[in-house]
């Protein structure tokens, strides 16, 4: 595994003699580490990476404090917004390292559901009201 500014690369098996695997810093949610398996598990930001994709390594290393710090750096917002009438939304803003494009991922709670047109007016003012706020 080789670790950049702008991503994780994986040369792949066999014998890592496949073709190289790129997960970008802004599509990998988080970093777990297993002591006792000596597994580093890359958890997806979905919908970029809508799985986890587990690695055995002899030791975590600076590798894994690496890659929790450039996830870190891409993570420009993590919050929960709640709605007027109910219900939230997890809103996660990510920086791509390249191009400083901004990506806003929004994740409804099952209360939300079916408001159609009410919940999706209050969804965008809640979220204007966000962007002005943070300055997002």
């Amino acid at each position: 595994m080789v670790a950049t500014n702008v991503a994780l690369h994986r040369l792949e098996p066999p014998e890592g003699l496949g073709d190289w695997s790129r997960w970008g810093w802004e599509q990998i949610a988080r970093i777990e580490w297993d002591d006792p398996t000596s597994t580093m598990t890359l958890i997806g930001q979905a919908p970029l990476l809508q799985h986890r994709i587990a690695f055995r390594l002899s030791a975590p290393g600076p590798l894994v404090s690496v890659a929790r710090e450039r996830i870190a750096w891409t993570t420009q917002l993590a919050t929960r917004v709640r709605l007027p009438s109910g219900g939230s939304v997890a809103v996660v803003v990510r920086r791509h390292p390249v191009t400083d494009r901004m990506d806003w991922f929004l994740y409804p709670d099952t209360t939300i559901a079916g408001r159609g047109t009410v919940g999706r007016v209050e969804l965008d003012d809640a979220l204007a009201s966000l962007r002005a706020h943070t300055g997002l």
